[in-house]
């Protein structure tokens, strides 16, 4: 799974309205981006029947005003999907349990207030306890943090007794972004920090009870200022690599022309070799999104979005070279920050939802390429650069959480058979 900042998710560069800029993560990942020749494939329109699957609208509003990172995770051990929101502006993580029906009533909601903005947060058990931890990045004047705080499996996350993780100087107006994975091999979830300006990433390794110490930290190419990174295997060895996506500055108005995609190699222990050049026939800005094993051969293929332009690409990993998808790059509404992938429709094969700022799309796996599901692109709130799956109802079947950074609710779709 990646995450990624806009300043945050890690990841940053795009340009997203005003109010959105602060929170926005991105997708670590660098590859010098050709020009993109292909036409792009539409996703509105006809929509496919593969796997009959439809969303819709839940009866009830989950509110949540000005959410930005929205995650679906069983906090309670119910069995069924909470919903987890990070609120930039009001300095709180908020908890929706799940009355185990799809329900999430005024009466569950679990607020963590902070003395800070949370730029990024994300979810996993740190300490082997079996609840959701949560980590949280911050920015100070002049240094970035990483706060780490327990959670005790019913909604509550209390500051761990460590004072907050310390990394490199901030960057104005942008907050790092975290990933967590495990970097180094020893089966202890390891913590992944980068601003989308500086170039550089700072990792702090697990040591799989809830504590962490500064591992050695990741320089990235000095002209990649604005971008995202990712984790996955790309080269096919045991070590997980780092991919990273970025820009120069960017002054003028309108597409983005330039852009890089750069693998770094793991080499064990929680270091990365030196950056190598992913060339492959992108449009310009690419945004990485994801590093996710689209078609089960064991290697991270890369989905990219794309600086001020509403496109998706996908591109297959053929041991080590990168071909597009049939029909990529897929046009978008607007331009995306994320990506949620998942066998939606249960048929074996992942699928992707994708949310820019008023519209989610969801494609579904045709094997080669990707079509509409009936009904997308779904409406939802504005600001809606976040999404999460998994299960709330008890149909078995998965659904889907978009967030609003500018409206007061996020938006919960239901997963259906068309």
């Amino acid at each position: 799974m990646a995450h990624t900042v806009d300043p945050v998710a890690l990841p940053v560069g795009g340009t997203a309205p005003a109010r959105s800029r602060s929170w926005i993560a991105l997708v670590l990942g660098a590859v010098t981006a050709a020009a993109c020749t292909a036409s792009p494939t539409t996703t509105g329109g006809t929509t496919g029947q593969i796997g009959n699957l439809s969303f819709v609208p839940a009866g009830e509003h989950v509110t949540a005003p000005s959410s930005g990172v929205i995650t679906l995770a069983d906090i309670d051990g119910n069995g069924t999907s909470d919903i987890v929101t990070q609120h930039l502006l009001e300095q709180r993580v908020d908890v929706r349990l799940n009355a185990g029906d799809g329900r999430f009533p005024v009466d569950g909601v679990r607020s963590t207030v902070l003395p800070y903005e949370p730029g990024s947060v994300a979810l996993a058990d740190l300490d082997g306890d079996r609840h959701h931890d949560l980590v949280i990045s911050s920015r100070g004047p002049d240094r970035e943090y990483v706060h780490v705080r327990t959670g005790d499996g019913t909604g509550g996350f209390a500051a761990a007794p460590t004072p907050p993780y310390a990394t490199r100087a901030s960057a104005p107006g942008y907050k790092p972004a975290v990933e967590i994975a495990d970097v180094d091999g020893d089966q202890d979830l390891d913590i992944i920090v980068g601003n989308g300006r500086r170039p550089a990433l700072d990792i702090l390794l697990g040591d799989g009870a809830g504590s962490f110490s500064a591992g050695r930290g990741i320089d990235l190419p000095p002209d990649l200022e604005l971008y995202a990174f990712g984790l996955g295997n790309v080269d096919g060895d045991e070590h997980v690599d780092l991919v990273v996506t970025g820009t120069g500055p960017q002054t003028a108005p309108g597409p983005v022309t330039g852009g890089r995609i750069v693998m770094l190699p793991g080499a064990g222990g929680g270091t990365f070799g030196g950056p190598h050049e992913i060339r492959a026939p992108v449009a310009g800005g690419p945004r990485l999104l994801s590093t996710s094993d689209l078609d089960g051969d064991g290697l991270a293929d890369l989905l990219l979005g794309h600086e001020r332009r509403g496109l998706l690409t996908v591109l297959h990993n053929r041991n080590g070279q990168f071909l597009p998808a049939v029909g990529s790059p897929f046009e978008l509404p607007d331009e995306s920050y994320e990506v949620a992938v998942a066998d939606l429709d249960l048929d074996g094969f992942v699928d992707l939802a994708v949310p820019t700022d008023r519209a989610l799309v969801v494609l579904l796996s045709a094997r080669t390429t990707f079509v509409p599901a009936a009904g997308s692109p779904y409406p939802v709130g504005p600001g809606a650069y976040r999404v999460a799956t998994g299960t709330v109802d008890d149909d078995r079947l998965p659904d889907l959480v978009a967030s609003s950074f500018d409206g007061p609710s996020a938006t919960l779709l239901l997963g259906t058979r068309a």
